[in-house]
């Protein structure tokens, strides 16, 4: 019997030696599918686990370091670490073999067993562990050189996409483990000898490795989800920053320096990383510390600088374009779907220079979108109207740049023309010329009855309503008179009903000149060709039918529809379409002070005075409803200007007054 032991222990001892050399192989060239499906088909012969269960050994739950009465020596933390170390590095190579051979039944039913004695056996109970704590304690341990590189092998060879289904169900249970996801964010943290995040790219046009493991762990809902618990587990309240700093920080690193073909691989990590974050972003509580870590402005200023890089080099390589525009894309629309403000996100993009890697990814963002483009144009539309962010996308030019674009294809032309019509716009209203054009802010319905000096007040000399904050006035007389008409009434009610009004709104120079800005644009829109935004329309009246109607303009500079093109729009009202609107649950307390408008502009419609309700955008979750009333004026340039008498502004969810589709009524006239 002893000699057939010997003869046994003999053979494992061949097969050990024969495996062994086989991995060298593959860790001696990384990159050969040879060496892979060598030492692949020697472990599908042989089917046992020796091999591995050698190389985890030193990965074992024993021989994790201790405290209290049971610590070990320095000598034996230092031994064993080093051995875990030299571990980690063989199981990495062991597995990148079985994910690299050439896929078949033999090798995904091979792959599948190996990897559940992995988890079941180290992974679970020691290996995540010595992991994680030996990339921590690495700057004080004798550790390989390239333990990094083979740490992130390893997560990606278990974690990553590809998975079949013989090994889909070990992978993803690896991947939900906390062990995991410290062991991924340690990585992420760690910072080589000159004090930067690791960066591990094998070859110049591929790119980081480390991006590539961090995609992989948001590749399915379950994950990502896990990730985020994780990261604001309340034991893990101290390291939440840094996990996220991480992150934000490391895209800047990624375009530092940067030239030739290595543009590609860098503009493929940040797509990586960006679409990382946005997934994160997800989560309200990420999403701000993601903005307080000014996360917009640091990977708009990244995609910039890869772009002006690839400018002055002439780099036309096609995966660098497709990998920024996407990025460019995935950027915008993440403020678009996540920032409760996307207005003040976008100006600080903009700031930074994202429109500038728009204009210069217009003829790339269509690559895989069929009939348009992958940029979100029409979303962005209604923010180029808002002072702030028309501002900062001019200040670099880059507002006159998108304008200056030339050679698109036609339909991403076409979403280009609504863009065009807000700069445009905006340029107006924003301009030198218009600096000081009188609009009227004043919330008392006879404020033309004051002398001309108070009738358009600067924006210093207006007052609020201390109680309500929802009425304006230029003087102490337009606020006694219309207190006595209206707002003795309406006060108290609109103080109790703050979610109508701007209750709680901090009422600044900002917020008037905001409130001016939107009356200006919808002058300017009354006063030219908005085509998209001008509409005809019947305002219902409370508790009457729609035949009691009264007609109105509406303008909407909140929304755009991807749905309907503009010539669609123009061949609609062309054949008489009108919208039917009740905005009687935006109304509520101000409802008297509208009917008044409304009447006297009735009285006044042979005049031209006639009523306009427009929409302007606020943050993620309400609009602006603008309802005013307005007078023709002689002008000497245009002979009659249209002019905003009186306006009532309140605030409500988009579309809320939206009453069905639009129907015929040709008889309809203004």
């Amino acid at each position: 019997m002893s000699s057939r032991m010997n003869s046994e222990a003999a053979a494992r001892a061949y097969r050990l030696r024969k495996s062994y050399k086989l991995l060298e192989d593959v860790r001696s060239s990384p990159f050969s599918v040879d060496s892979c499906d060598a030492l692949t088909r020697h472990l599908i012969a042989e089917h046992d686990f020796d091999l591995l269960e050698a190389i985890i050994e030193p990965l074992g739950a024993e021989y994790l370091p201790r405290s209290g009465h049971h610590r070990q020596s320095n000598e034996e933390i230092f031994k064993n670490a080093t051995a875990a170390a030299a571990a980690l590095g063989k199981v990495s190579t062991f597995f990148r073999a079985l994910v690299h051979t050439t896929p078949r039944e033999a090798v995904t039913g091979c792959t599948r067993d190996y990897l559940f004695v992995f988890l079941t056996t180290r992974w679970r109970l020691g290996g995540a562990f010595w992991m994680t704590w030996i990339l921590s304690k690495a700057p004080k341990l004798v550790v390989e050189a390239d333990l990094m590189p083979a740490c992130t092998d390893l997560l990606l060879s278990i974690g990553d996409n590809k998975a079949t289904k013989e090994t889909y169900e070990i992978k993803e249970e690896i991947a939900l483990m906390n062990h995991t996801i410290d062991v991924l964010f340690v990585m992420l943290e760690r910072k080589d000898e000159r004090g930067r995040y690791w960066q591990i790219c094998r070859e110049p046009t591929n790119p980081c490795l480390l991006m590539k493991a961090l995609r992989n762990a948001f590749d399915t809902e379950a994950r990502c989800e896990a990730i985020q618990a994780r990261i604001l587990h309340p034991s893990n309240r101290p390291a939440k920053r840094s996990d996220i700093a991480a992150l934000v920080d490391r895209g800047p690193l990624f375009v530092t320096g940067v030239s030739g073909e290595r543009l590609a691989g860098a503009a493929k990590s940040l797509r990586l990383l960006i679409y990382s974050l946005a997934d994160l972003g997800t989560n309200a509580a990420l999403w701000n510390e993601f903005l307080r870590q000014d996360m917009l402005a640091k990977h708009s200023l990244a995609l910039r600088t890869l772009i002006e890089s690839a400018q002055k080099e002439d780099f036309t390589d096609k995966q660098f374009w497709a990998s920024v525009s996407t990025s460019t894309a995935r950027l915008l629309t993440a403020v678009l779907d996540l920032a409760s403000d996307p207005a003040e996100c976008l100006a600080q993009m903009f700031n930074a220079g994202l429109l500038y890697c728009v204009v210069h990814c217009l003829p790339y963002g269509s690559w895989k979108v069929v009939n348009g483009c992958d940029l979100p144009l029409r979303r962005m539309v209604p923010y180029f109207y808002i002072r702030n962010v028309f501002e900062a996308a001019r200040e670099r030019g880059d507002a006159e740049a998108f304008l200056q674009r030339q050679g698109l294809p036609a339909k991403v032309e076409t979403m280009c023309l609504e863009v065009d019509v807000a700069i445009r716009a905006s340029s107006y209203v924003y301009g030198e010329s218009q600096k000081n054009k009188c609009i009227a802010l004043c919330s008392n319905i006879n404020h033309r009855s004051h002398e001309p000096s108070a009738n358009d007040s600067p924006i210093r000399g207006m007052k609020t309503c201390g109680r309500c904050r929802a009425v304006t006035y230029c003087s102490p007389a337009c606020q006694e008179e219309d207190w006595h008409a209206l707002h003795f009434r309406e006060c108290r009610r609109l103080s109790e009903r703050s979610p109508y009004t701007n209750r709680h709104a901090r009422v600044t120079l900002n917020s008037f000149q905001a409130n001016r800005d939107q009356l200006a644009h919808l002058e300017y829109a009354l006063n030219t060709s908005y085509s998209n935004a001008v509409a005809q329309g019947i305002r219902r009246k409370p508790g009457r039918p729609w035949d009691e109607g009264v007609s109105c303009f509406l303008v909407d500079l909140a929304s755009t529809s991807p749905e309907v093109s503009p010539s669609q729009t123009q061949r609609a009202l062309a054949d008489g379409l009108v919208q039917k609107h009740d905005f009687t649950y935006l109304d509520l307390e101000l409802q008297p002070r509208i009917l008044r408008c409304i009447e006297e502009a009735e009285g006044r419609a042979n005049d031209g005075a006639f009523i306009v309700e427009a929409t302007f955008p606020r943050d993620q979750d309400t609009w602006f409803y603008i309802f005013a009333s307005v007078q023709n004026i002689p002008d000497p340039l245009q002979r009659m200007r249209r002019k905003i008498a009186n306006s009532v502004i309140r605030i409500g969810v988009p579309n809320a007054s939206y009453m069905g589709d639009m129907v015929i009524n040709n008889n309809l006239e203004h």
